[in-house]
């Protein structure tokens, strides 16, 4: 029968206090990027659309409205291009540039934290491998082999501190690598489209 989780940690000995806090950190920081990633997941492409015919059509109030009523990256940097009357190329891409300068760390924050800790979880789990093997050496060294009970304690403590890293660390990196994914196509999508809106803006302008 399979150990509850309480007695997981009561068994893998003080090791398993840093891993099962790292596993709550890394899990409220993943569910709260999946949560911010979510509210700001737009289509880009229709919202892009809407802009395009605004823009022909001179409906400046539609643009501000739409851009304040939607979340993201995209509809801030558009609002911040239509603020003023014409500019050049050169501007309007100096102000993309700030933008996202300031956004794209946003975007990306919390995702290196997350791959460091997932990368601590198994080292957390070697620790108390290491521990445990320790533990079983210095009952050989004092009961000799006669005592089973305190040897399978130790190597239970060695086998269990390893598995609990391996369990925080494979779903982590998962998870951080599907949320990169998720931040890089979110940043190709923007830059695709913004491009599309400051041709527009621009009118063929190249200066």
């Amino acid at each position: 029968m399979g150990k509850s989780v309480l007695e997981m940690l009561i068994c893998g000995g003080p090791v398993m206090i840093p891993i099962f806090i790292v596993s709550l950190v890394i899990w409220t920081l993943i569910i709260g990027k999946y949560r911010r990633l979510k509210k700001e997941d737009i289509n880009q492409e229709i919202f892009t659309d809407k802009i395009i015919s605004f823009l022909q059509k001179g409906e400046k109030e539609k643009i501000v409205e739409l851009s304040s009523l939607t979340p993201g990256i995209l509809s801030k940097t558009v609002k911040a291009l239509t603020d003023d009357e014409y500019k050049t190329r050169k501007s309007l891409l100096n102000i993309v540039q700030e933008i996202m300068h300031e956004e794209y760390p946003r975007l990306e924050e919390t995702l290196s934290t997350i791959a460091s800790l997932a990368s601590v979880a198994p080292l957390l789990g070697l620790l108390g491998t290491v521990s445990g093997m320790v533990t079983t050496f210095d009952s050989i060294t004092i009961f000799g082999t006669g005592d089973p009970q305190s040897l399978a304690k130790g190597i239970s403590q060695a086998l269990i501190t390893t598995q609990s890293g391996l369990i925080v660390a494979i779903p982590a990196l998962f998870s951080h690598n599907h949320l990169l994914k998720k931040v890089n196509q979110q940043i190709f999508e923007f830059e695709k489209n913004i491009n599309k809106i400051i041709n527009i803006l621009t009118k063929g302008d190249r200066q």
